[in-house]
């Protein structure tokens, strides 16, 4: 691509019927990032990446998307989880700002993540619903999925081979003047919160994100995230 180049985000509900939700003037190696708001419909959304001098559509992606329920659309009493977001993650910071712009300027471009180049993940998510000093566990779930044969499942089962499916996971209780929460009010009020993992240690392969926040006699209400580690 030249210097000058545009950056498009686009939907389509139906055959012929194009809209651009978001349009950002960039250049060659830089990181651009396009927002807007959407209806809470299926869609086909769309990215574009256009240089000046060309005359059409120089690099495109596109993919089906079908939004989650809005927040007006929730019941009284109703919790829900974002999905989390991965965030590049500082080397000298051991929390990151639950600011949305600010945060949203360090979401990763892929799920799929160079351990060489990335020691540390970040997490962004998003609970509602819940009361803004309500007492609450929040969890942060990493679990391996990788396929096991039927010989090494029968390994593990006898105690001759590991399991190379593993889960680490943390929980900690809220309110906790320890950790950064930031409430968002509104008619449905909405938590903030970030996390920073250290991915170091894990190994190469598939893994699920989840994010749970329990309130006190009840089941968790849980947000999912699948990445991949890789050399």
């Amino acid at each position: 691509l030249g210097e000058r180049t545009s950056a498009e985000l686009l939907t389509s509900a139906a055959p012929g019927q194009v809209t651009r939700v978001d349009r950002r003037d960039t250049r060659a190696g830089a990181t651009v990032r396009t927002s807007g708001a959407i209806s809470a419909t299926p869609v086909l959304l769309a990215f574009e990446l256009r240089a000046a001098e060309s005359q059409g559509v120089d690099v495109r992606t596109r993919f089906g998307l079908t939004p989650p329920p809005t927040l007006r659309g929730m019941r009284a009493g109703e919790l829900a989880v974002s999905e989390p977001v991965l965030l590049d993650a500082p080397t000298d910071a051991a929390e990151l700002s639950t600011r949305g712009e600010a945060t949203l300027d360090r979401m990763l471009g892929s799920t799929r993540i160079q351990r060489s180049v990335r020691r540390r993940l970040g997490v962004y998510w998003e609970s509602y619903g819940f009361g803004a000093e309500e007492p609450v566990t929040v969890t942060v779930r990493v679990e391996r999925r990788e396929d096991v044969g039927a010989v090494r499942r029968l390994g593990v089962l006898l105690r001759l081979a590991t399991d190379p499916n593993s889960t680490v996971d943390i929980s900690w209780r809220e309110p906790d003047i320890a950790r950064r929460v930031r409430v968002v009010p509104g008619p449905v009020l909405t938590h903030i919160r970030t996390v920073v993992l250290d991915i170091a240690g894990l190994p190469d392969g598939s893994y699920t994100l989840s994010v749970g926040v329990t309130r006190a006699g009840q089941p968790p209400v849980v947000g999912r995230r699948a990445f991949q580690l890789v050399p």
